[in-house]
């Protein structure tokens, strides 16, 4: 466990900065011991979008999770990898918020990634940041993510049939 978050630790900026507190994820139970645990979770805000969607990177030895988080319903969804896939590009680590008419997608990306973009499939390319190490977008058509990592690869996740192409 302790190989698996220096291995986190040493690929994903986000997780070096010190936790402060609104990386702490909020629990909306009553119970005093529920909300103890969530707040222990080793979590970063990594996308703020309002109370209806906040992005956070977890380390969850030995996985990274993506979490989104709908505090105004009460709700959360996330998606996880193993930390050691995820770093040798075996995995990438992608979550999908499905809404009526779009879906926030986010993809993790290690440091040192660039390149970022979304392509349609009418094939428009759209650039896209890398903040907090994340892509984060809202999709309204099935659509490519890709992104270059410090190595020179291009990892690419669909969303839509196909999880993932490298």
């Amino acid at each position: 466990m302790r190989k698996a978050r220096a291995l986190a630790r040493a690929h994903f900026a986000v997780l070096r900065q010190h936790k402060s507190a609104r990386d702490v994820m909020r629990s909306r139970s009553h119970s005093r011991q529920a909300r103890a645990k969530v707040a222990a979770i080793d979590s970063r805000l990594v996308f703020d979008g309002g109370p209806d969607y906040r992005l956070y990177l977890i380390l969850d030895a030995p996985r990274v999770c993506l979490s989104a988080v709908n505090e105004t319903h009460g709700s959360s969804g996330g998606g996880c990898a193993p930390i050691a896939d995820v770093v040798a590009g075996r995995r990438v680590l992608m979550l999908g918020d499905f809404k009526p008419d779009s879906v926030h997608v986010a993809v993790a990306a290690l440091d040192g990634a660039h390149d970022a973009k979304a392509t349609a499939t009418d094939g428009t390319e759209t650039p896209l940041p890398i903040t907090n190490n994340v892509i984060v977008d809202t999709l309204t058509q099935l659509t490519t993510i890709s992104f270059t990592d410090a190595a020179g690869n291009v990892l690419t996740t669909r969303f839509g049939p196909s999880p993932l192409t490298r």
